[in-house]
């Protein structure tokens, strides 16, 4: 509504009436504009009007008791003008004051209706801004929805698949057992038949016979041993990803509970990231892993084997980061009391389904609370290799405190000095952090209070990868020939040198 006022009284009384107006209109809420920012109330607002009654009370505000005299009259005009000018001039000390004080209510009033256009404009603005906001949740709500269904599609596939795993598992046992028995069933069958007959044609034989017996029997039951360990432990790794799937489909449907109940968006992307988290951290099975790239348990245990003359006729070994648990069983086999820790739940669990005497816990703080000259050996494999150097100096202090006296701190590492390490297996282990040079942690245990102490190597690369030296018949034929396969021994040496080295420190 575009409209003129010639008298400010005129314009006050429409101000008047449309404040009455909008008191009266129920649709208009300022409360609700702020509040709720509801989009069908965003669209009702039209601000046209208001710009357009407040343009025009700016333009109307000043009043002035100064306003031009003129007279349409020929003749008489002049004096009629000269008149009203001296009876103006003359009621000017009446007029005035009221006129400036019209002014100053029109000026505040207008200054007023300038602040509340202002304010309602930026409310119809937050209000489209809320109107933005709620969209982006309602998107947030219906991607929150589809990870949902994909999370409980991956839970029913991932028990699926441990189901059809299980069986297959169970079957191939059972046909192992099943083959073991009638293999040593058969075995002792021909035995007692060949016994037999040998007992018919020479009774003289009959002691020898025996002995092959025993010694076939010898053989059977290791065999027998071999296969009941091997199941053994195929039966832990069963167990160990029975608890991985069962825990990783609680946890996932924990999360699913509590995105059901979110009240609010926070809450709701909050559960979007955790369940990321989850899924990332859950990912990488560190078990699998190690069966894959480091070696199989027996495999480990006889390369560890050179560690065992160390620990013999001591008690009270510990074991950091014993992961799958290859030395604490290797010193068991040979009577020595030993535990383990580890800072990988999956592994200590897999270790307790093996009745191997192994807890979650970590180095520096489990070393903490044993007694001083407590530890009859401590031994680290493939571990510091996974720590910062200021928690390996840490290690190495306390260790000296913990060990007996006469006691051995063995920790073995990949070996730097040998770059197959960085090509063959430093870097396919991602929590690795970084090697340690065997001259910087032999200067860590000196400092510690480790004055004997010597660095041994392992684990070299094949001979067919090594280049290969000169031959000649004739020695003059090429001169500096020694000189040269001298510099292809180094070369080899830091190409395909040993992989591992470890550090035996006596305190």
């Amino acid at each position: 509504m575009n409209q003129q006022f010639s008298t400010a009284e005129e314009l006050m009384d429409h101000l008047k009436k449309q404040i009455i107006q909008y008191s009266q209109d129920d649709s208009v809420d300022a409360t609700d504009l702020i509040s709720n920012a509801d989009s069908s109330y965003t669209q009702a607002l039209d601000l046209a009007n208001l710009l357009v009654e407040r343009n025009s009370i700016n333009s109307l505000w000043n009043v002035s008791a100064d306003l031009p005299i003129t007279s349409h009259r020929r003749r008489v005009g002049k004096f009629i003008v000269f008149g009203k000018k001296l009876v103006r001039k003359f009621l000017r000390w009446y007029v005035s004051k009221p006129f400036e004080a019209q002014t100053s209510f029109n000026g505040a009033v207008t200054r007023s209706i300038n602040e509340l256009t202002n304010i309602v404009q930026e409310m119809k603005a937050k209000a489209e801004e809320n109107e933005k906001i709620i969209k982006e949740q309602h998107s947030i709500i219906d991607n929150l929805e589809r990870n949902i269904m994909d999370l409980n599609n991956k839970l029913f596939v991932s028990e699926t698949s441990l189901s059809q795993k299980l069986t297959a598992s169970e079957t191939s046992l059972s046909q192992k057992l099943s083959a073991s028995e009638a293999s040593f069933s058969q075995n002792i069958e021909q035995i007692r038949l060949k016994m037999d007959e040998e007992a018919l044609s020479k009774r003289g034989a009959s002691k020898e016979i025996i002995e092959q017996f025993n010694q076939f029997s010898e053989q059977i039951l290791n065999r027998l041993q071999k296969t009941d360990k091997d199941l053994k432990a195929e039966i832990s790794f069963l167990q160990y990803r029975i608890r991985q799937v069962k825990n990783y489909t609680e946890n996932n449907r924990l999360i699913v509970t509590e995105n059901s109940n979110a009240n609010n968006i926070d809450a709701t992307s909050n559960s979007i990231s955790n369940t990321k988290s989850f899924a990332d951290t859950n990912s990488f099975d560190y078990l699998n892993f190690e069966n894959r790239f480091r070696g199989s348990v027996e495999e480990i245990k006889n390369r560890q084997k050179v560690y065992l003359p160390y620990f013999l006729n001591k008690q009270n070994v510990l074991d950091i980061g014993c992961g799958r648990g290859e030395f604490i069983e290797l010193l068991i086999e040979n009577n020595i009391s030993v535990r383990g820790i580890d800072l990988n739940r999956e592994m200590v669990e897999y270790c307790q389904d093996r009745g191997l005497p192994v807890e979650y816990n970590d180095a520096i703080n489990y070393l903490k609370l044993i007694n001083n000259n407590e530890l009859g050996g401590l031994f680290l494999g493939q571990v510091i290799e996974h720590m910062p150097f200021d928690q390996i100096t840490s290690l190495v202090e306390l260790a000296y405190k913990k060990l007996k006296p006469g006691a051995y701190l063995i920790m073995e590492t990949p070996n730097p000095l040998s770059l197959a390490i960085f090509y063959r297996t430093f870097y396919v282990d991602p929590t690795h952090v970084k090697p340690v040079h065997p001259l910087t942690i032999q200067y860590v245990v000196e400092s510690s209070g480790f004055r004997d102490n010597e660095l041994i190597y392992s684990s070299r690369v094949e001979p067919n990868w090594w280049v290969p030296q000169l031959e000649t018949d004739d020695v003059n034929a090429i001169k500096n020939i020694d000189e040269f396969n001298e510099g292809i021994n180094r070369v080899n040496e830091l190409l395909f040198g040993n992989l591992d080295y470890a550090i035996i420190a006596k305190k």
